[in-house]
This record gives C-alpha cells, structure tokens and sequence, in this order.
C-alpha cells in the first residue's frame, strides 16, 4: 500500500499541490491531522478508545479477583501443637534445653510452611501479571495492525478518489470547457453574422414595411387624440359654464328663500307681538278686575266684622246687665260658671 502511494506521489507531482489548494482533509502518514478527520480514521480511533477502556475494565476486574483469592484463601491449618505439648508433659524428666529446641524446631516449622505458601502465590500472580501484559501487547499489536490497515486502506482509497477526480472527472470537464468555448466562439463570430447577412434583406423589407404601417397607425393616433383632446376641451368648458349656472341659480334661489323666510319671521313675529299685546291687556284687566273684587269684598269684609263686634258688645252688655246681680250671689257655689250654666240651673 505504501508502495502504491509513493508511486501515485511520483506519477502525478500536482496531487500535494492541488490538495494543499482545496484544503484537503486528508493527512499524510505520521502527518498532523488537518481540519476534519476522515470516517474511516474516526472509526478506527473510536473502536481503539473502546477496545481501551475494554481491556482497562478487564484488568481492574482481572485485579479485584486477585485481591478476593488473596483474602478469600482459606488460612494455614493450623499447626498441631497438642501432641509436643503431651509429649512435653507426660516426659517430664526433658531437660529445658531439648524442650527448648522442639519449641524453636516447631516455630521453624510453622515460618517455613508460611514462606513456602507466599512463594507460590507470588509466582502463580507473577505468572498472571506476565499473562496479562502478553495480553495486552497483542490486543495493542491487533489493535495497531488495524489501524494502519485502516489507514492505509483509507490513503488508497483517497488517493484512487483523487486520481479519478484529476484524471477523469476534471480533465473532462476541461475538455467539455473548451469544445464549449470553442463552439461559442464559432457561434458568435461565424453563426451569427452568417444568419445575419442571409435574413437581411428579409428583415429590411420587413423594417421598411414596419416603418410604413406605424407611420400610418401613428397619423391615425394623432388624429384621434386631437379630436378627443377637442372632445375634451369642450366638456370642459360646457362643464365650467353649466357649474357656473348652477351657482347663480343656487345663489338666486337662496335669496329668494332668504327673503321668503324673512318675510314669514317678520309676519310671524307681528303676530306674536299682537297677540302678546293682546294677552298683556287681558291680564292688567283681569288684575284691575282683581283688585276692585278684593277692595269691595276687603269693604263688605269690614262691614260684616264691624257689624259682628257691635252685636257681640251689645249681647255681652245684655247678658251683664240681666244676669250680674245672679252671678254676685252664686259666687260662693263655683266661679267662671257661665250665664249659660246658669240658665240650665234655673
């Protein structure tokens, strides 16, 4: 792959050049990535990440497990001390140094059965730490191994687009570009001025004939347009005139009106004021009427109460004089009594 990528470098010497000038997105190998990663080299980076994190997941799981075997495992059996100590109690007649020796031989014992067990649980987890390094060495390795195929399929891939895209796709747009330009050039120099000359005559009499026909239509639009512009200066001025009527005839009509209802007001108001007259009269009569009623009945009011208090002087000097000398002896019997009780007494 690599090879085939030198020599497409080789044949076309324009390829970094034209990729530099269209901002590719394509770095080369061991090259800074440019502004946008390719699909296929994003997938390959996310599928390492997930591989990554995979295997980082497995390992602290793998450790957990080591760490629960190591605490998890069962203890040391315990070292059967009770037949030395029977043996040092039913063999009483030892001396203290031999019992001394059979107690450090059984701790010797004990140390050494210690030691021998954290040797092989050192070498069975130096063998699973080898085991997983070799692990993850390989899955590195198969990881690298797919990411440089990916890369490199992608290079290819890119570079056979790129190939395809300057040696097909542009040069036959140029080519089209140029029979384009080329067929326009023979249009517009040779084309054109040939159907040119050949429709000349053609379009010159038809000019001409053109020319005629709007000479004619143009006389008769002229002619048209001064008998509506006569047309329309007569409306005007009939228009004018018969407003200027109708305004005198209005103003005639509104003096006359004027007049008629001046004349009706005054007539009107003659009216009323006869009648006011009329009424006024009415009432200084009907007052003077009043007046003369009320000075005779105010007189014959006079009489009749003149009339009356004489009458009551005269029959209170009657009653005085028939019945004072009654009242002088029934003073004693009761006061304020009227002539009247008195009467009803007798």
């Amino acid at each position: 792959m690599m090879d085939s990528g030198d020599n497409m470098t080789d044949e076309s010497g324009g390829y970094q050049a034209y990729r530099e000038r269209s901002n590719a997105t394509i770095a080369t190998r061991n090259g800074p990535l440019l502004r946008v990663r390719t699909e296929l080299i994003v997938n390959a980076e996310e599928l390492l990440g997930h591989d990554m994190e995979d295997l980082k997941d497995a390992t602290h799981v793998r450790n957990l497990e080591i760490q629960t075997h190591f605490v998890c495992q069962p203890p040391l059996p315990p070292f059967d001390l009770s037949c030395i100590t029977t043996y040092l109690a039913s063999h009483t007649n030892i001396r203290p140094l031999h019992r001394l020796v059979l107690e450090f031989t059984t701790v010797i014992s004990i140390q050494d059965a210690i030691n021998e067990r954290s040797r092989h649980f050192e070498e069975k987890l130096g063998a699973e730490m080898k085991a997983r390094d070799e692990s993850i060495a390989e899955l590195r390795a198969g990881v690298m191994r797919a990411f440089e195929g990916a890369f490199s399929a992608m290079e290819a891939k890119a570079g056979a687009a790129f190939d395809l895209r300057l040696n097909d796709t542009i040069l036959a747009q140029d080519t089209r570009e140029t029979n384009v330009q080329v067929h326009f050039h023979e249009f517009i120099h040779v084309t054109v001025p040939g159907i040119i000359e050949a429709l000349q005559g053609t379009v010159t009499r038809r000019l001409d004939k053109s020319h005629e026909t709007f000479d004619i239509d143009n006389t008769k639009l002229v002619k048209r347009e001064k008998k509506m512009t006569n047309q329309v200066e007569s409306h005007e001025r009939k228009t004018a005139q018969a407003f200027m009527d109708e305004k005198d005839r209005r103003s005639t009509t509104f003096i006359a009106l004027q007049e008629g209802i001046h004349t009706t007001m005054r007539t009107d108001d003659r009216q009323a004021e006869k009648k006011q007259n009329g009424m006024i009269d009415t009432i200084v009569a009907l007052k003077s009427q009043y007046d003369e009623e009320r000075r005779v009945r105010e007189a014959e009011d006079a009489e009749l109460l003149e009339k009356v208090s004489s009458a009551m002087e005269r029959l209170h000097r009657s009653i005085l004089d028939s019945f004072g000398e009654v009242k002088d002896m029934d003073d004693g019997r009761g006061v304020g009594m009227t002539p009247g009780d008195h009467n009803n007494g007798d």
